[in-house]
């Protein structure tokens, strides 16, 4: 019953954690998939071609850091190619997160760019792709960030970005104006706490001081001044000293007596 138990345990855990990693694991940056090469060739503002020949990635970042762009903004796009070790399905792109493709976006028909790829890494003429995206921006307000992607056969969303060549990253970040009509979100007002009343405090009493009883007087008091002075009990010993007295006269008389009786009886046998 116990691994029953824990086979089951087991089988939840897996459970819950296979959705987590297949949505990790859905959308990647280019730097981080296998490729021949990826690359973007102009930039568009409203349908218009701009770099004509320079390079794609400082014209972005030119229109993407001056405002004064932004008031005339309705789109803007990208122009390039990519090839992947496996077809492209479809092209889009990301704003804030969210993806969007188009069929429309996908030119697999350049034989001229395919033949040179080619003589580039034999084996990769047909894993070509070029693509032209083109994203609304017109209603678009606050903080926007739009990257071209490309999804792969396998299902796999690719960002076509890059950090090892940067000067073939798409990716755009628009600061627009907030948007007029958005209702601001007021701040929650905290509630005041109410102090709980203090319970008047239980007089603590304090014990009563208990008498400190004074030592018992020194047994080595020193005597009275008068040394004649009668202890407190003398008249209750007086009986007693009288009897005393009565009996020492008794027995001094009968002594007297007796030796009288003996002088007398030998005085007696003298005189026969």
């Amino acid at each position: 019953m116990k691994k029953f138990i824990a086979l089951l345990i087991c089988a939840l855990l897996v459970m819950c954690m296979a959705p987590a990693t297949v949505f990790a694991a859905d959308v990647f940056d280019v730097d981080d998939v296998d490729n021949y090469a990826t690359f973007i060739d102009s930039f568009y503002w409203n349908g218009v071609r701009l770099n004509n020949g320079d390079v794609a990635r400082y014209t972005i970042d030119e229109y993407m850091e001056n405002s004064s762009y932004y008031e005339t903004r309705e789109t803007c796009g990208f122009l390039g190619w990519v090839c992947f070790y496996e077809p492209v399905k479809v092209f889009g792109y990301m704003i804030n997160g969210e993806l969007v493709t188009d069929e429309s976006f996908a030119w697999q028909d350049n034989t001229a760019l395919a033949s040179v790829v080619e003589k580039w890494w034999p084996g990769s003429g047909e894993l070509v792709c070029e693509y032209e995206i083109t994203v609304p921006i017109k209603d678009l307000y606050g903080t926007n960030e739009i990257v071209a992607v490309a999804v792969l056969e396998s299902g796999d969303i690719v960002k076509l970005n890059s950090e090892l060549e940067p000067t073939r990253d798409t990716t755009t970040v628009f600061e627009f104006e907030p948007d007029p009509n958005a209702t601001a979100t007021p701040e929650p007002t905290e509630a005041p706490t109410e102090e709980p009343t203090a319970e008047p405090e239980t007089p603590t009493e304090e014990p009563a001081d208990e008498p400190t009883e004074e030592p018992a007087g020194d047994a080595t008091a020193e005597p009275a001044d008068d040394a004649t002075d009668a202890p407190a009990d003398a008249a209750t010993k007086a009986p007693e000293t009288k009897k005393e007295g009565c009996g020492s006269f008794v027995s001094g008389s009968a002594v007297i007596m007796i030796a009288a009786a003996a002088a007398g009886l030998v005085m007696k046998k003298k005189n026969h």
